[in-house]
């Protein structure tokens, strides 16, 4: 009998669906799967999904001395598909949040505060 492996449990989000996903803690040693990944490396592993292979990074980061762990896939423009079309729900609201927090931030980057200050630039 094989080894006993625990689920991957993500909220939907920014990062999932832009090809960037960080291991939890707890989970770490299931994804390094008996290989150990030294910090600042990589290699490549297959995320299967619906009987599709799709090719991933899996990563070991360290920011300010905090080691992190990554599947990064980014690049492949088959599996970001796939993750948008399946949440499409989620990827609009996502997009569409962003679009308006960045109008929102136009609108203060123009604006005076001379007389006539609410006129846009």
């Amino acid at each position: 009998m094989g080894k006993k492996y625990q689920s991957l449990y993500k909220k939907v989000d920014k990062s999932l669906l832009g090809g960037k996903l960080t291991i939890q803690k707890y989970l770490e040693k299931d994804f390094q799967a008996g290989k150990i990944l030294k910090p600042r490396s990589s290699r490549e592993i297959d995320i299967i999904w619906d009987n599709k292979k799709y090719r991933a990074r899996f990563s070991h980061g360290i920011t300010r001395g905090n080691h992190y762990f990554q599947l990064v896939y980014n690049s492949n423009v088959d599996l970001l598909m796939k993750l948008r079309k399946t949440f499409i729900q989620s990827y609009v609201i996502l997009k569409s949040q962003k679009e308006l927090f960045d109008e929102k931030e136009m609108d203060k980057q123009f604006r005076g505060k001379l007389a006539g200050a609410n006129r846009k630039f």
